[in-house]
């Protein structure tokens, strides 16, 4: 097993004061919760309504994520990589 320097825990308090890695592990975590989130309605809605209204629930889900895909066109990407960029060329300045 590897020995590091300067204690068992000191790289890990290393790794987590880094601002980009806190805020990776926010955005893998909220990630994770809302597929937990996602996964856990899914079994209630199925409990809850029967064959034919799930049916006609998961229809209207499919319509609705389809429009979503037509309207967005990569604009919430677009606007993410716009704001890397900015802050790139700030901290270059």
């Amino acid at each position: 097993m590897l020995a590091l320097k300067g204690g068992s825990g000191s790289w890990l308090r290393n790794l987590l004061s880094r601002e980009r890695v806190r805020q990776t592990l926010l955005l893998y975590s909220s990630e994770i919760g809302l597929i937990v989130l996602t996964f856990g309605t899914g079994i209630l809605n199925s409990r809850f309504l029967g064959p034919s209204q799930y049916g006609i629930y998961t229809f209207v889900i499919t319509i609705i994520e389809a429009a979503m895909i037509f309207t967005g066109f990569g604009f919430p990407q677009a606007g993410a990589r716009l704001v890397a960029l900015a802050k790139k060329r700030h901290d270059e300045q």
